[in-house]
């Protein structure tokens, strides 16, 4: 809760994507996600901000953090692609 705390007041808004068969999201109204098949759905999750590239492995805990204009750029643009594949789930009472 204290990240979204200060997400909020950093104003900071997030697009995740995530697997079709998610059944848990985060209600945010910083957060908007997109779903993609489960078959394409890398569970490795990658931050890019600004020119940082950041890749957490869970099992054992691990961030990798690259800083790298141009690999950041290639993250943008494969998540940009990505994004506008992926469809949103609209679901009742939202």
């Amino acid at each position: 809760e204290q990240y979204f705390k200060n997400a909020d007041k950093l104003g900071l808004k997030e697009r995740l994507l995530s697997s079709e068969k998610a059944t848990f999201i985060f209600k945010k109204k910083m957060n908007q996600y997109r779903f993609i098949p489960e078959e394409f759905f890398n569970p490795t999750p990658t931050v890019v901000y600004g020119n940082m590239v950041a890749i957490v492995i869970w099992e054992p805990f691990t961030v990798i953090m690259i800083e790298n204009a141009q690999l950041a750029d290639s993250f943008k643009k494969y998540f940009e692609m990505l994004w506008k594949m992926a469809k949103e789930r609209h679901e009742k009472g939202n």
